[in-house]
């Protein structure tokens, strides 16, 4: 039992670095942005082991408060999940959407697809993140 707790407590504050971090760089950003000084930083990386750990990091909220997570991929060939783009801004937006989804639902699921295709237009992959959730949405005033 003692152990269990250590685990869970050490979880926690990882998350909880993390998603201090992960504030922390979105104002930096900010900060960049408004002073014309921002720049990507391109590199090969696997998008599905990037999502995940994204989600690792919010993985006890979304227990705690009984929503399923769950993330699902297609149209990758022999499970190739590279891909190249900067993987510090993907992580970042999609955390974003990510803790905005578990935010808004009070129970059911929060699904999230990653799908890979062909833009024919300019003869590149491409990769769409869509974020499903069962929560309380938004009004349609808005």
């Amino acid at each position: 039992m003692v152990h269990d707790e250590m685990v869970k407590s050490n979880n926690l504050q990882f998350s909880s670095s993390h998603l201090l971090n992960h504030q922390i760089n979105c104002m930096l950003d900010f900060a960049q942005v408004s002073s014309n000084r921002f720049e990507k930083e391109f590199s090969y990386f696997d998008v599905c082991q990037a999502l995940v750990e994204q989600m690792e990091l919010l993985d006890l909220q979304a227990k705690s408060m009984n929503i399923k997570a769950q993330i699902n991929f297609e149209g990758f060939d022999d499970k190739d999940f590279t891909v190249n783009t900067d993987k510090s801004r993907l992580q970042q937006v999609f955390l974003n959407l990510y803790s905005n989804a578990l935010k808004f639902t009070n129970e059911g699921t929060v699904t999230v697809t990653v799908i890979k295709s062909v833009d024919l237009r300019i003869k590149k992959n491409r990769i769409d993140i869509s974020v499903q959730d069962t929560g309380i949405g938004i009004s349609k005033e808005h």
